[in-house]
């Protein structure tokens, strides 16, 4: 198994990667992930991955990394918090790990290693429905 880390950090972040880098390299990890910094081919990437990982303890809004690792066919783990955990919960509910629970999404990968799941392509997350509903909610509003 090979872990890639995809992106930069802010600059005022970079301690985190500092962090990362520090922990894979006592771990004895530094021939097993690979830190890629900034990519323009993330959606090839993820196409070739097993799985993809959305582990932030803070929450995002709405993270498209996990639905796009989805359409593309890939499995998505990710902490159940925030907008992640809305889209999972709609289109790929096996993905949600507890926050912060390492150790479940370990198990959950290793499970996913023997048996790959079958990932939904499609999903309610559309740009056109996106549109759609904000111009509804804009003349409700308006009282259209």
């Amino acid at each position: 198994m090979h872990g890639v880390l995809v992106g930069d950090a802010h600059p005022r972040k970079q301690y985190y990667t500092d962090e990362l880098r520090a922990q894979a390299s006592a771990a004895g990890l530094e021939a097993d992930i690979t830190f890629t910094g900034h990519r323009g081919d993330v959606k090839e990437i993820m196409a070739v991955s097993n799985v993809v990982l959305s582990l932030s303890l803070e929450p995002e809004a709405f993270g498209r990394v996990s639905l796009e690792a989805l359409t593309l066919g890939v499995p998505v783990a990710a902490y159940d918090h925030g907008g992640v955990a809305e889209q999972l919960a709609a289109v790929f509910p096996e993905g949600r790990i507890p926050v912060g629970d390492t150790q479940a999404a370990v198990e959950k990968i290793a499970r996913w290693h023997i048996q790959p799941p079958v990932v939904p392509t499609t999903h309610p997350f559309t740009l056109e429905r996106m549109l759609r509903s904000t111009l509804e909610t804009y003349l409700e509003l308006a009282g259209d």
